[in-house]
């Protein structure tokens, strides 16, 4: 049986443990009675069923008549998503991811709150999941281009999304945290669009990241070449939608300096350069990893 001393980690102020016959949960106190009247607990998923909100898989839903919570059950991509599926050798990525959301909200940035985190004994492997809020009228920035390419959705905006969009990953790295699945699907925008205020963004799914006490240059430039590999491969596979202006846009939201950023843009321009080694596991992640249904 798992038991929190095991896990040796300490929760933030206002979550408890729960503990089950084969699971152990997590749980944030001012939500626990409205989390237990659906069923859902260290060894049941209660009244989870599958939500209208769509991640890079199928989403659960808890509703407690007040509140709706979003429920992500891990599930491995890839080569290992044939392997093991859903199922995993360490039992504390939702708790560490718990940790992460916590640490980012108290440093200013706008991240869902986690409700739950849990991880469940089936036979020698662990199956885990998250539980969070539902941001209401929000868009990840990867459907909002999907439209756009599609023909969906207007360019107007944008500009000044893209721009949120790298002020938002400054903002994270600044915080010294580096994003391990950098890219627009992880980043909403929430609509419509006020005209007098900046657009409001959130950072969603953080497994696997991590956050210290700064940065390197050479960790953020590393970080933002992964989110630039990302878009150039969706604009070769899929259409070409974004602009030279577009691509700027966003530096001049990561980075205020004009010969700063000349210096990065040049920097990412090389590495894409050079991104052709990524084919193959590209080509693994297509095969093996199955469509993104954030894109439609």
């Amino acid at each position: 049986m798992l038991k929190p001393e095991t896990l040796g980690l300490e929760l933030p102020v206002g979550y408890r443990w729960v503990q089950g016959g084969r699971g152990l949960m997590a749980v944030w106190a001012d939500a626990s009675e409205g989390l237990r009247s659906t069923g859902f607990g260290p060894d049941s998923d209660g009244s989870m069923r599958v939500s209208d909100a769509v991640g890079r898989r199928a989403l659960g839903e808890l509703s407690t008549g007040s509140e709706v919570y979003l429920v992500r059950c891990f599930s491995h991509g890839g080569l290992l998503r044939w392997l093991t599926g859903a199922r995993y050798r360490d039992p504390r990525r939702p708790f560490e991811e718990l940790l992460l959301s916590h640490s980012l909200s108290l440093a200013g940035v706008r991240t869902p709150r986690v409700i739950a985190a849990r991880a469940q004994r089936v036979g020698p492997w662990w199956e885990l999941a998250l539980v969070t809020e539902r941001v209401e009228g929000t868009t990840d920035i990867g459907r909002w281009i999907a439209e756009l390419r599609r023909g969906e959705r207007t360019r107007l905006g944008l500009d000044r999304v893209l721009y949120a969009a790298g002020e938002l990953v400054r903002e994270l790295h600044e915080a010294g945290f580096l994003h391990a699945d950098l890219q627009p699907n992880n980043l909403l925008v929430e609509e419509p669009l006020r005209a007098e205020r900046a657009p409001s963004l959130w950072v969603v799914d953080l497994d696997r990241s991590e956050r210290a006490s700064s940065l390197s240059p050479s960790e953020r430039r590393t970080n933002l070449t992964r989110l630039a590999r990302f878009v150039e491969r969706r604009e070769r596979e899929r259409g070409a939608c974004l602009t030279r202006a577009d691509r700027m846009r966003f530096l001049r939201g990561y980075e205020p300096d004009r010969e700063l950023r000349s210096e990065l843009w040049r920097s990412l321009a090389s590495a894409l350069q050079k991104s052709g080694r990524h084919g193959l596991g590209w080509i693994l992640e297509r095969a093996f990893g199955g469509a993104d249904a954030r894109e439609g």
